[in-house]
């Protein structure tokens, strides 16, 4: 068991830090903007929004053998076998590729030791997990854990969208790793005679391969399959605040004192490299003061971490819970020990603003290209002339644009009653047909 008394620190927390809250919001809605125009003048996306990372880092979990190709693809004739071991270091691109077999990357260097590395100046895949696996297991490689210091270069395209749309002053913008270009361009090239009716029916099409356990999940649906709480004040959310995104919204607890819960039902293979709790210092009294970390089955959990907040907290503050995990646990409890109102006011109920996740994937692969097949656009004839990977490609830039849209549109359209969390609230194109509306405007 760990236990850690973490102090205020300005080094601690997102590599976004230099943005506030509002500010990140506002370079959102810019990025919106802007989309909206270029999807009305049938342009590309702004680079920001396509930005895939020039590389990523990935470790061995175990001694094991993988096997390279020159496409994506088992049955294309191997290259050659990479013989790793737990110190061994794979270097991709940024770029993912999923088709019926599984997740693949685009392999660029191979490190055997610190002193023995091998390039791959031609395309170069493994395939990073199968999709018949059934197990528990994590994947064999896993990205490397990189400190979260602002001294790092950002490699995430949210933050990457945030920095570029943000008004700040020159000095107060963070560094962004090199993109890589031929994957962001890729991302960003518009299909010939693609239209905003072709967007919506892609994302009708995308709607009918969306498992239904994602819903609501926001950011955290990659390595989670389902969130529960002890209790919650306003039952019409429920949990929803935990995950929407939205710094204004909250989960409050309706319980007893020190019973208070959240539990993570993790996507099969997912290990958690950061777990972190957003808190807001305006809830004063309703602050947590003492966080117990545990992992395993029901029934059967095992305390991983105790976080003691011995400080004020005066702002928006990420809480670090859980850290570098080198295992998949099936469940997660965050369990509410004290809190700030039982020392002070005699409360007994706590407020959690957001959770925050970082972990390997698991199994979890979203759309792979074989959704894309000729016989799945039987229904969809406007999609029919285009390629399975131009509409692969689509599908990704579709996603990020509503990861954004679904972080702003109560902004945009204060009337809008919808969850855009949900992909699945989207089958009748409702949350493309927010975007028209502001389109038509």
């Amino acid at each position: 068991m760990h236990s850690k008394d973490h102090k205020q620190n300005g080094a601690q927390g997102s590599s976004v830090d230099n943005l506030s809250g509002s500010r990140r919001r506002l370079a959102r809605i810019r990025c919106i903007l802007e989309c909206i125009q270029c999807l009305k003048e049938r342009k590309k996306f702004p680079a920001c929004i396509c930005f895939v990372p020039s590389e990523v880092e990935y470790k061995c979990q175990s001694k094991t053998t993988l096997r390279v190709y020159p496409e994506p693809l088992k049955n294309s004739r191997k290259i050659k076998d990479l013989h790793c071991t737990t110190e061994s270091r794979v270097v991709a691109s940024g770029e993912e590729y999923c088709n019926s077999q599984g997740k693949w990357l685009r392999i660029k260097r191979f490190r055997v030791t610190s002193n023995e590395e091998e390039k791959f100046d031609n395309e170069a895949w493994i395939q990073q997990f199968s999709s018949k696996s059934s197990n528990d297991e994590a994947p064999v490689l896993v990205p490397v854990d990189k400190a979260l210091k602002r001294t790092n270069p950002i490699s995430n395209w949210e933050e990457v969208v945030e920095q570029h749309f943000a008004i700040q002053l020159p000095k107060k913008k963070l560094d962004i790793m090199a993109a890589d270009e031929e994957a962001v361009d890729k991302l960003r090239q518009v299909p010939a005679n693609w239209s905003i009716e072709c967007e919506e029916a892609l994302v009708r099409l995308m709607s009918q391969h969306i498992p239904p356990e994602n819903d609501h999940l926001g950011s955290i649906k990659n390595y989670v399959e389902a969130v529960d709480v002890s209790s919650c004040c306003d039952e019409s959310t429920g949990s929803s605040p935990l995950t929407d995104g939205d710094p204004d919204t909250y989960w409050e607890s309706d319980g007893s004192a020190g019973r208070h819960w959240i539990e993570l039902k993790m996507k099969k293979g997912a290990v958690i490299s950061e777990l972190k709790v957003t808190l807001d210092g305006s809830d004063d009294n309703y602050l947590p003061r003492k966080l117990v970390v545990e992992g395993g089955e029901p029934n059967n959990f095992t305390v991983l971490n105790t976080v003691n907040i011995t400080w004020e907290i005066s702002d928006v503050e990420d809480i670090p819970l859980l850290e570098n995990s080198t295992e998949h646990y099936p469940y997660i409890m965050i369990r509410i020990k004290e809190c700030k109102c039982e020392y002070t006011s005699g409360g007994i109920d706590t407020r959690i603003r957001e959770i925050k996740i970082t972990a390997s994937e698991g199994r979890y692969m979203g759309f792979d290209m074989d959704v894309f097949k000729k016989d799945n656009l039987v229904r969809f004839p406007k999609l029919e002339s285009y390629t399975s990977e131009q509409l692969y490609r689509r599908s990704i830039l579709i996603q990020r644009f509503i990861s954004i849209l679904d972080n702003v549109l109560k902004y945009l359209v204060p009337s809008w009653k919808y969850s855009v969390g949900s992909y699945s609230s989207l089958e009748p194109g409702k949350k493309y047909v927010s975007a028209r509306i502001l389109l038509d405007d």
